[in-house]
């Protein structure tokens, strides 16, 4: 278990324990005596440095090129037809999570009514989660939930740049020429990231 599980297992026997002396269930809080083990240091956040972000936004920049080429390649090796990941807007995420530092829970639940390209600025009110999915009978034993940020000051406004504005106008064409491409199949629920149903 995380050192968060533990404490927070310690934290609400221990107010269990507490409640229960103040009831007179028990004479005393034996859990008052337990001491907890000392955390490991957080590992220090990598963060990219400026030759590395250039690196990454040079090959996002030209993903086309490379796009082309590894398609020839599969082409080669098999006959089959995929769609081309960029439809979907893998590279925009990078893109976005670069120029706004937002976690990537926060990322994939932007919708387009968060952008607001006239104030040039993104709004982040709500994040996808990952969550046991007790209710399922597919054998899931997760699911992706959108729910509220992490914190209250999670809630903010992020000024969007010339360049992330650009970049999210020429997603937001791509985007609309699959829904056309896809229009019996694709459920739009106004989500900026989404697979081909939308």
């Amino acid at each position: 278990l995380s050192d968060k599980t533990v404490k927070n297992i310690y934290a609400m026997f221990n107010q269990a324990m507490n409640q229960a002396v103040n009831n007179d269930l028990c004479k005393k809080n034996v859990l008052a005596g337990v001491v907890l083990p000392k955390s490991d240091p957080k590992k220090e956040m990598r963060v990219l440095s400026k030759d590395e972000r250039a690196k990454l936004i040079s090959v996002l920049d030209n993903i086309e090129e490379i796009t082309v080429l590894k398609n020839k390649e599969e082409r080669a090796k098999k006959s089959s037809v995929r769609y081309n990941e960029d439809s979907f807007g893998y590279r925009y995420i990078i893109f976005v999570s670069l120029y706004t530092g937002a976690r990537i829970g926060e990322v994939l639940a932007l919708e387009w009514s968060d952008i607001d390209f006239e104030n040039k600025s993104i709004t982040i009110n709500k994040s996808f989660n990952r969550v046991y999915d007790f209710d399922n009978d597919t054998g899931n034993k997760t699911k992706l939930e959108c729910g509220a940020t992490k914190t209250y000051s999670g809630n903010r406004k992020i000024p969007m740049n010339d360049r992330l504005a650009q970049k999210l106008l020429e997603y937001k064409a791509l985007q609309e020429n699959l829904k056309e491409v896809l229009v019996d199949t694709y459920d739009d629920r106004g989500y900026l990231f989404t697979n081909q149903y939308g």
